[in-house]
């Protein structure tokens, strides 16, 4: 390999400039075939700075060209530096040229002519749904917008900029189209906006993309709330332009979903995108185009379902449990009560939510209105089945009607399947109008005169004693009756003997009463006094006298003598004691009857309202899961089947 030759030279340029200089902008400098290359310029980011040293080597080139370049290496450093320079200084040239006050001014409609209508192009990107107002009816949502347009302005020979292509400019230093969201929803509407730099193209193509947090206003339909679809529009158009210096179009009919993320509350159906042109009423002649973005949506209606429905469901079947609670326990009325307050509170807090429109009344408010319903019609009817069941108590002993107890009481109760038991009380007072043989008056007298015998005379035949005439039926009555006895003296056979004053007009004449010793005894006759008992022990010793009178046989055996006048006596005060005795028993039948009457009536009515309450048990239970078949029969009914979908999936 042949040595390098070594240059003489006199003045050499290159050993008298700044070192940094050379490093900045990457000359290379080739002497004795050794090459220097050029240090990366990261550290002279600062835009000031690099312009400084322009400045500085601007100068210090003049200075060198007044100079003899003798040796080849001043010719080349002094190409290198000036072919650097001026290609770092190209975009930023092309810049001030294109943005020149004289050639370009922001303010003004981009054409060739200006009766030529400008052509925007609209593109739009949907990257998320964010949120509903459904009150309000206002969405919000996120997205990117990308509008193009043709500025004869901005164009330039790509071969004298240094093959140039695209340029970055300031958005705000460029004239843009005044496209807004005409439904929109807030007052600052660009404050919402984040613009980047505008894209121009050699060729006159303007780009500018930039996104935004719109609010758009739409009309909510509260129809299937909460099953429901919403159509959501937004509507972008120019603000001052009409059709003839202006016209906008679409990129795409789809719009843009390539970087959508889901929306927890709302799945989207599908958007599309479509131009139309409005006419004004005032200026009918002007036409005004307008892009419409329509967004369709669906609820997710999970969240609905069980902080909303499922709740008001059981809270209408607690009123249906109210029809099993007995109406002995007086709570039916509390719980319907307290269920129907707590369907007013659910109701409230769904009100809160949806906007107050009287052009439709939402699905879930017809449900809640429904359940409600049911609710107090619930509480009307157990009002109704406890005046049924305490008809029997408070209507002195009303009877069933008749239809009314072959009805509900027979062929309802069979249809229910219930099967009705009569209380012990009933019963038994069936068996004793069947069994029982009472007293009669006539019949205890056939037996008196068939029993009419002489009596016979005690075996000491020379004790005699003689009862009083007056006193027979007296003592008689006494005895019966069980009152303290005036007697005389009762003999060790138990015949009641009065003594006699020792006349010789009065003879002494013993009329033995065979009564049993049971009855007559001393002690029996000492410790009764009716006048001292209160009716109901004076009634009870009555019946008790009588029925032991006939089962031991007394009145049958009494014995009296044939011929005597006492023989009548006796009888009418026995006729009229036996009288007294009917009364009294008739009377205590008649209240047994009454009362075992009344008590069956009311069982009648208690048993009429349990049927009653069965019935109504089935009837609300039906009407009550019925309530849940709204959000199915209605959408159906109208052709909507994604609640159908929905519920079925």
């Amino acid at each position: 390999m042949p040595k390098p030759t070594k240059i003489s030279y006199k003045f050499n340029p290159f050993l008298h400039l700044n070192s940094d200089l050379l490093k900045m902008w990457g000359a290379t400098v080739v002497r004795q075939e050794e090459n220097v290359g050029f240090i990366d310029n990261s550290k002279y980011n600062n835009k000031l700075e690099i312009e400084k040293r322009v400045d500085e080597t601007e100068k210090r080139i003049n200075e060198l060209e007044k100079d003899s370049w003798e040796d080849e290496i001043g010719r080349n450093v002094r190409y290198s530096l000036k072919k650097k320079l001026n290609a770092d200084r190209i975009e930023e040239r092309l810049y001030r040229t294109l943005l020149n006050s004289e050639r370009y001014e922001k303010d003004v409609r981009p054409s060739i002519h200006h009766t030529m209508v400008t052509n925007v192009t609209f593109g739009f990107l949907l990257n998320q749904i964010v949120e509903m107002d459904e009150r309000n009816q206002v969405l919000t949502t996120r997205c990117w917008l990308n509008i193009n347009w043709f500025d004869p302005r901005l164009t330039w020979n790509q071969s004298e900029w240094g093959g140039i292509d695209n340029l970055y400019i300031p958005h705000h230093k460029l004239w843009k189209p005044d496209i807004m969201l005409i439904n929109n929803a807030v007052t600052e509407y660009f404050g919402s906006l984040v613009s980047t730099d505008v894209m121009t193209t050699s060729k006159g193509n303007v780009t500018w993309l930039f996104s935004g947090l719109l609010k758009s206003v739409f009309h909510l339909n509260v129809k299937y709330y909460p099953f429901d679809d919403q159509e959501c529009e937004l509507r972008f158009a120019s603000w001052s332009h009409h059709l003839s210096e202006m016209d906008l179009r679409l990129i795409t009919n789809q719009g843009d979903l390539s970087f959508y993320m889901n929306n927890s509350e709302f799945s989207l159906i599908n958007m599309k995108a479509y131009r139309e042109v409005l006419h004004f009423p005032t200026r009918k002649n002007i036409s005004w185009p307008t892009i419409v973005i329509k967004i369709k949506i669906n609820r997710r209606p999970l969240f609905y379902v069980f902080n909303h429905v499922l709740p008001c469901a059981l809270i209408s079947s607690m009123a249906v449990l109210g029809f099993f609670m007995p109406p002995e326990t007086g709570e039916k009325i509390n719980m319907c009560i307290t269920t129907m307050l707590s369907m007013g509170v659910y109701l409230q807090s769904i009100t809160e939510l949806i906007p107050p429109t009287s052009e439709a009344v939402p699905l879930i408010g017809i449900y809640y209105l429904a359940s409600l319903s049911i609710v107090c019609l619930a509480t009307t009817v157990n009002v109704m089945t406890l005046n049924v069941h305490r008809s029997g108590s408070t209507n002195q002993g009303r009877s069933i009607p008749y239809w009314m107890h072959k009805f509900i009481l027979v062929y309802l109760a069979n249809c229910l399947f219930m099967t009705i038991h009569e209380p012990d009380t009933v019963a038994l007072s069936k068996t004793a109008n069947y069994t029982n043989k009472t007293i009669r008056r006539k019949s205890i007298l056939k037996d008196l005169k068939k029993k009419k015998t002489l009596s016979d005379r005690d075996k000491k035949g020379n004790e005699e004693c003689e009862c009083q005439q007056r006193k027979v039926g007296e003592d008689c009555e006494n005895l019966i009756l069980g009152k303290k006895r005036t007697i005389g003296d009762i003999d060790k056979n138990n015949h009641v003997c009065t003594p006699l004053m020792n006349n010789h007009k009065n003879s002494i004449n013993n009329y033995p009463i065979g009564l049993t010793s049971v009855y007559l005894s001393s002690d029996n006759i000492k410790s009764t006094n009716l006048d001292e008992m209160n009716d109901n022990e004076r009634l009870r010793h009555k019946i008790s006298f009588i029925e032991e009178v006939v089962q031991n046989g007394i009145l049958p055996n009494l014995n009296i003598m044939v011929g005597s006048n006492n023989e009548k006596i006796f009888i009418k005060s026995l006729q009229r004691i036996l009288k007294r005795i009917y009364r009294s028993l008739k009377q205590q039948d008649i209240r047994t009857e009454i009362l075992d009457e009344r008590n069956k009536i009311k069982w009648q009515w208690h048993q009429l309202a349990s049927v009653v309450d069965r019935f109504l048990l089935i009837i609300f239970s039906i009407a009550t899961i019925s309530t849940i078949m709204i959000f199915l029969v209605l959408p159906a009914t109208f052709g909507d089947s994604s609640i159908v979908s929905f519920l079925f999936k």
